[in-house]
């Protein structure tokens, strides 16, 4: 054999084993998504509707005042509590403006706003302090609370046509990263550092000046 048909030989030997081995890839990543379809029919098949009691809870009965400046924080955590521990329901957002901190969400408990009402979030930091158990950018940490959140707990839902609105503004939670970029930047690095060293999530703790805001 000439050395030339031996190299154009090995040429297309490479070329039919590259073709080959992207059809396996080819199958294999076909293969991959399918199972992937499958596994999500079966969640989606999984997932049930939240069971919630039919009985209101009104956060005015609690305590709130939808007048756009009374901290309500406390009447609708009374609110959920309450609803909650007697078997679930909604809690109910007739009209207004209802400003608060952090909401918990617990078992058994619809938040429902209605067309004329807003929940509005206090944009403070140290509202959201202490840190609590949470993510930012998907990675596990305990940081600054989210503005609505929920954890161990089932049968929960958000209804209605009203507004929720978490305030996000160049002057409020923005700043955080703009104005305190510096400390934005070393706070991000340091968690990158802490996933990479494979640090326990309750030495992932950040919060007052961390700069990174709540979800």
């Amino acid at each position: 054999m000439k050395r030339r048909t031996f190299i154009s030989s090995l040429g297309a030997v490479s070329v039919v084993s590259a073709l080959q081995l992207r059809a396996e890839d080819s199958k294999s990543i076909a293969s991959r998504q399918m199972a992937g379809w499958a596994e999500m029919d079966a969640l989606r098949k999984a997932v049930q509707q939240p069971s919630i009691r039919s009985k209101d809870y009104t956060v005015e009965s609690f305590g709130a005042v939808g007048d756009r400046k009374t901290d309500c924080t406390d009447a609708i955590a009374a609110a959920i509590e309450a609803c909650s521990e007697e078997g679930g329901g909604r809690v109910v957002f007739r009209s207004g403006v209802y400003r608060t901190g952090p909401v918990r969400m617990k078992s058994g408990v619809c938040l429902h706003i209605e067309a004329a009402a807003m929940i509005s979030f206090f944009t403070e930091p140290e509202r959201y302090l202490p840190p609590v158990f949470t993510r930012w950018e998907g990675i596990e940490v305990y940081s600054y609370s989210p503005l609505i959140s929920a954890r161990d707990a089932q049968d929960i839902a958000i209804t209605g046509e009203g507004v929720i609105d978490g305030n996000a503004a160049d002057a409020t939670w923005w700043a955080m990263s703009e104005a305190g970029k510096k400390g934005f930047e070393n706070s991000k690095q340091k968690l990158r550092s802490l996933i990479a060293e494979n640090a326990p999530v309750s030495d992932r703790v950040f919060g007052e000046n961390s700069n990174l805001r709540p979800v």
